[in-house]
């Protein structure tokens, strides 16, 4: 078996037998939850780098039908491969246990949860945010409703954990600033856009970058992004205006075909049209359909309005 080969066995069994994001590249911490915090999500991936070549040590110790078994590549029994599997298990206890200050916000601070990092390029195509979504954008956070638990009364711990620490301290600081709606407790991007400029607030990267890229969207000035970014940032693919096309397009659908009513704040209508998607086959998540449909359901709002 060529080097290469087992490098790469090595890698899948350490996958297989301790964590998918054993060798997820870090090149620092997503969400902006202070200093400590960064601190912690830095630590807790030296921990997980150490557990790593730990079970690299072993694995590279296993004969090469044991190797390909831990992989998940061979489907054939090896003597004595049982007590392998209890040491591997036993290994992998103690490897979480040596990580026992993992919590899913560092995690995903990781990013070992993208779907749960805040999706810049589409929220610069929104012309308004609550402030509670721009709570969460400004951490890094991709705002859905689950999130509403680190607020009110709810739930004691959410509240005190990281997340609910800082979210709520921040939610203070806009929810007194002039520059937001406190009747409507909302605040459109250009106005947010001057806001954030006057502040001092830590946030991910791509935040600004959305805010400046909304701005334009809205002058009519959409500017050229550039062609690498880092993890957060807004992207350049397709075009504002097409996504916006397309999302009244779906919109216009939902109203027609699934009675969908865009007042309504939650409903059963994306979680529907998700379930159709996956009967064909095409994977999208009731809160990427519930976002699209926000997009359409504001233009329509302020076309009845109009």
């Amino acid at each position: 078996m060529s080097d290469v080969k087992t490098e790469e066995l090595i890698k899948r069994a350490v996958e297989r037998h301790f964590a998918e994001w054993a060798y997820l590249p870090y090149s620092g911490c997503l969400l902006k939850l202070g200093d400590k915090f960064e601190s912690q999500v830095d630590n807790l991936v030296q921990v997980r780098d150490h557990q790593v070549e730990k079970f690299e040590a072993y694995v590279s110790g296993l004969s090469s039908d044991e190797l390909q078994l831990a992989a998940g590549g061979l489907d054939i029994e090896v003597d004595g491969f049982g007590l392998r599997e209890n040491e591997l298990s036993e290994l992998r206890k103690s490897a979480f246990a040596a990580m026992s200050e993992r919590t899913r916000g560092k995690l995903i601070a990781m990013g070992v949860y993208p779907d749960e990092l805040a999706d810049y390029k589409h929220w610069a195509l929104r012309d308004r945010f609550s402030n509670e979504e721009f709570v969460w954008l400004s951490i890094g956070l991709e705002p859905v409703a689950s999130l509403s638990d680190y607020f009110g009364t709810r739930s004691a711990n959410a509240r005190q954990s990281d997340i609910g620490v800082e979210a709520n301290r921040r939610k203070q600081v806009f929810d007194r600033s002039r520059d937001f709606d406190t009747l409507q407790k909302s605040v459109a991007i250009d106005v947010a856009r001057d806001w954030f400029a006057k502040v001092d607030l830590a946030t991910p990267d791509g935040f600004a970058q959305m805010l400046e890229t909304g701005w334009n969207r809205l002058k009519g000035q959409i500017e050229d992004q550039p062609e690498k970014s880092a993890p957060n940032t807004v992207e350049k693919s397709l075009d504002p205006r097409e996504i916006r096309s397309m999302a009244r397009l779906i919109t216009a659908i939902a109203i027609e075909e699934y009675g969908y009513d865009p007042k309504a704040k939650r409903g059963p209508i994306p979680k529907e049209i998700e379930g159709i998607c996956a009967l064909h086959g095409l994977g999208v998540s009731s809160d990427t359909i519930r976002r699209y449909l926000k997009i359409g359901s504001d233009v329509a709002t302020k076309a009845a309005k109009d």
